[in-house]
């Protein structure tokens, strides 16, 4: 299984990750590949015929969570007059996560006990 370069970059997109400093292509590769599903013929994974297709909103979520993680320390503040909300960020990132899981094809299986 190899994501195509397409859609590593839809997926920076996603994440709104321009640089390539924190999230390289290839390590964008790697969080694409976490979520192969049944192709559009209805091939599996690891069928021959499979065509690569995968849950691109499911690895968003991943990279998501990550920089929430990022940034859980931040904390609002006042000084010399001014309002600082870094909290914003956090809370950003969650919804956003949670917005992609939401579009995922991970919502199904979520619920499955």
């Amino acid at each position: 299984m190899v994501a195509t370069e397409k859609q590593v970059a839809q997926l920076r997109r996603l994440v709104d990750e321009s640089g390539t400093d924190t999230y390289s292509d290839g390590l964008l590769a790697e969080y694409v590949e976490r979520y192969p599903l049944v192709d559009s013929a209805g091939y599996e994974p690891d069928d021959d015929d499979w065509t690569e297709t995968y849950d691109l909103y499911a690895a968003a979520a991943d990279i998501l969570f990550e920089k929430a993680a990022v940034v859980a320390d931040e904390f609002d503040f006042d000084a010399d007059g001014a309002t600082f909300n870094m909290s914003q960020k956090h809370r950003s990132y969650l919804a956003q996560a949670e917005r992609m899981l939401g579009l995922s094809a991970l919502q199904v299986r979520r619920h499955v006990v």
